[in-house]
C-alpha cells in the first residue's frame, strides 16, 4: 500500500489496485512505443538510410555515455522510499543525496563529452557536420535526463503511474509535431531533428520533475538542504546500491547504444541505419514488457521484506509463461508483416531491416519472459545478482559482435544484439532458481 512508502501526506491518496499500476504503465509504453515508433519512421523517410545512420550514431554516442554512467536512482528512490518509511530524517537526507548525485554525474559526463567531441567526430563519425551534431546530441540527452531519475522514481513510489503516463505520451506528441514543424519550416537536416528533439525532451522532463517535487512537498519530505546532510546511517547503504547499479548499467551498455558504435566501426552508415531501424523495431516491442518489470519491482520488494517466498516463485512463473506466450504470437505477426511494411513505408534503402529485425528478435523470445529477474533482483535488494548476469551477458554480446559483425556484416551484428537481449536474463534466471531453491 502507499503508506508503507509515506507519511501521512495533506490530501487523502487512492491507493490502486496491481492491475491498475500494471494498465497505466502498459498504457505508457504501448503509448510511447507506438509515438516512438511513427517518429523514427518519419525520420527514416525524411532523412534516408545514410542521415538516419547519422543520426543514430551520434544520438548513441551520447546515450551511450549517459546511459554507460546511468545510476539508475529510480530504482533507489522506489526502494528507499519503502526502506526508510519509518525514519523521515534517513528518508528525506536519501532523496536529496539521490537529486544531487543524479544533477552531479549528469552535468560531469556531459562536460566529458563535449571535451571528447571532436576525437568521436574525426575518428568515428567522419562527416562534415558531425561535432555540432554531437554537441547537440550531448546537450539534448543532459537536459531530458538530469533529476528525471529521481523523479520518476518518486512518481513510481507513490503510484502516479498515470500522471507519468500521461506526461511521456504528451511529449511524444509534442515531438512529433515540433519535428514535422521543424523540418517543413526549416529543412531536412540532421541538426533540425536534435534541436526539435531537446526543446520537446526538456519540457517533459521539467513537467516530471515538478511533479515529483509536488508529490515530495504533499508527503512532508523535505528536499531542500544541504547535500551533507544525507551523511547518516543509512547513506553508506544507497551509496553501495548506486555503485552496484552503475555496474549494471555499464554492463547493459550493448543494449542500450554501444552496439550502434561498434557497428559503425565494420559497416558504413547505409547500414547503420538498417541496423539502428531493426534494433528500434525489437525494441518498440521490448518497451511493451516494461510495465511488467516496473510494476512488479515494488510488489517483489514487499514480498521479500515479508519472507513470502512461495509467493515469489508463483509470481514470477506466472509472469514468465504470460509474456512467453504474448511474445510468440506477436513475433509469428512481425514474421509475417514487416516485409511488406518496410517496403511500403521505408523503401528500397531499408530493405535489409526486416532480416536483421527477426533475427534480433530471438533475444527478446529468451529475455523478455524472463524480466521479472530484474525486478526481482532490485526487489530483493540483491542487485549483484543482476549486474553478474548483465556483465556475462556483455561479454557474450561483445564477443558475438566482434566475431560476427565483420564477417556476416548487418545480419551477424543483430545476432549479437539478439545476444545482448537475451542472455543478461536467461543467465539471471538461472541464479535465482538457485537461490530460492536454497532458500526452502
Amino acid at each position: 500500500m502507499a503508506a508503507d512508502i509515506e507519511t501521512t501526506p495533506a490530501r487523502a491518496r487512492s491507493s490502486p489496485s496491481l492491475f491498475g499500476q500494471l494498465r497505466w504503465q502498459t498504457a505508457s509504453n504501448l503509448g510511447a512505443a507506438a509515438l516512438g515508433g511513427i517518429y523514427l519512421v518519419y525520420l527514416g523517410r525524411e532523412l534516408g538510410a545514410r542521415d538516419f545512420g547519422l543520426f543514430a550514431l551520434v544520438t548513441g554516442v551520447a546515450s551511450f555515455a549517459f546511459g554507460a554512467t546511468d545510476l539508475r536512482s529510480q530504482e533507489a528512490m522506489v526502494r528507499y522510499l519503502a526502506v526508510f518509511a519509518e525514519r523521515p530524517g534517513e528518508r528525506a537526507a536519501s532523496v536529496r543525496l539521490l537529486l544531487f548525485v543524479d544533477a552531479s554525474s549528469r552535468v560531469i559526463v556531459w562536460l566529458l563529452l563535449l571535451a571528447v567531441s571532436p576525437l568521436v567526430a574525426k575518428f568515428l563519425i567522419k562527416s562534415h557536420d558531425a561535432f555540432a551534431t554531437i554537441v547537440v546530441a550531448a546537450t539534448a540527452a543532459m537536459l531530458a535526463k538530469i533529476g528525471n531519475g529521481p523523479a520518476v522514481g518518486v512518481l513510481r513510489a507513490f503510484r502516479r503511474f498515470d500522471w507519468h503516463a500521461a506526461s511521456l505520451l504528451s511529449t511524444w506528441i509534442a515531438k512529433l509535431a515540433v519535428t514535422w514543424l521543424a523540418l517543413w519550416a526549416a529543412g531536412t537536416s540532421v541538426l533540425v531533428v536534435l534541436i526539435a528533439a531537446l526543446v520537446c525532451d526538456l519540457g517533459g522532463n521539467l513537467a516530471i520533475v515538478w511533479r515529483a517535487a509536488r508529490e515530495l512537498s504533499e508527503a512532508q519530505i523535505a528536499i531542500r538542504g544541504a547535500a551533507a546532510s544525507a551523511a547518516q546511517s543509512g547513506a553508506g547503504e544507497v551509496g553501495r546500491f548506486l555503485a552496484v547499479s552503475a555496474g549494471m548499467s555499464l554492463s547493459d551498455s550493448f543494449v542500450r547504444e554501444l552496439d550502434t558504435t561498434v557497428v559503425a566501426w565494420y559497416l558504413p552508415l547505409p547500414d547503420v541505419g538498417a541496423y539502428r531501424m531493426a534494433k528500434n523495431i525489437v525494441l518498440m516491442l521490448w518497451r511493451a514488457v516494461d510495465p511488467v518489470y516496473v510494476v512488479l519491482m515494488p510488489e517483489f520488494a514487499k514480498q521479500r521484506a515479508g519472507g513470502r517466498r512461495h509467493e515469489t516463485v508463483r509470481l514470477a512463473t506466472r509472469t514468465t509463461m504470460l509474456v512467453f506466450s504474448a511474445s510468440v504470437v506477436v513475433l509469428i505477426a512481425m514474421f509475417f508483416l514487416l516485409p511488406t511494411a518496410v517496403s511500403a513505408i521505408l523503401g528500397v534503402s531499408f530493405s535489409a531491416v526486416p532480416q536483421a529485425a527477426n533475427l534480433m528478435a530471438l533475444g527478446l523470445l529468451l529475455g523478455a519472459p524472463l524480466i521479472w529477474t530484474h525486478a526481482l533482483s532490485v526487489g530483493a535488494g540483491k542487485v549483484h545478482v543482476q549486474l553478474c548476469a548483465n556483465l556475462l551477458g556483455a561479454v557474450l554480446a561483445g564477443t558475438t559482435f566482434v566475431l560476427l559483425t565483420p564477417r556476416a556484416g548487418l545480419n551477424g551484428a543483430a545476432v549479437g544484439f539478439a545476444v545482448a537481449l537475451g542472455a543478461p536474463f536467461v543467465i539471471s534466471a538461472v541464479i535465482w532458481t538457485r537461490l530460492l531453491r536454497l532458500a526452502e
